[in-house]
């Protein structure tokens, strides 16, 4: 198996397997499956998983690293008008209407960094919760899968040995039948 398979990947191809088995004659359905290959197969599905999770904490943290690039590009924006005002103040009612145009910036700005920074705080948790309740689902199906697979396999071969020893029973009556039917023949002479 190629380890660089995502967990819905391996998924299909254990889904593939099970369509493309081959059914048992006379067993109602019930199908055979290589053992190796189906352990294999949930092995990497739990190898997987971390790394699936991984990816999860990754996009939180480009969303801090969007958060905080957002925050110094309002602090830039603030020392920008900052700077201006002071250049343009040349008088006290220029510099106050200035300052007080600067502190409404500094306000708007600091409030925007603080939505962004928990908007993208949500969607972060959203994501791994989403990542991790997937990834228990894979898990849990897998391990329903591979329980039911057990399950057919054991009934199969229960089935299979029930009507071997009825074949055997049954020929054993028939060859004590035909023993009975040549003891029944008069001897010849």
């Amino acid at each position: 198996m190629d380890a660089r398979h995502t967990i819905d990947e391996l998924i299909n191809i254990l889904s593939e397997m099970v369509d493309e088995a081959w059914s048992m004659p006379l067993s109602g359905g019930k199908i055979m499956l290589d053992r190796d290959r189906i352990t294999d197969l949930l092995n990497e599905i739990k190898t997987a998983l971390p790394s699936d999770i991984q990816q999860a904490r990754a996009i939180v943290e480009s969303r801090n690293e969007l958060a905080a690039a957002a925050r110094r590009d309002a602090d830039a924006i603030i020392r920008a008008a900052e700077d201006k005002a002071r250049v343009l103040v040349s008088d006290s009612t220029i510099y106050n209407e200035a300052k007080r145009a600067a502190t409404e910036i500094a306000t708007a700005a600091a409030t925007k960094a603080k939505e962004t920074l928990s908007a993208a705080d949500q969607q972060a948790r959203q994501t791994v919760a989403a990542a991790e309740a997937h990834a228990a689902e894979l898990v849990k199906s897998a391990e329903a899968k591979s329980r039911d697979l057990r399950i057919a396999t054991s009934q199969f071969v229960s089935d299979a040995l029930t009507r071997s020893e009825e074949s055997v029973a049954n020929a054993l009556n028939e060859l004590h039948r035909v023993k009975q039917q040549f003891k029944q023949l008069p001897p010849t002479k």
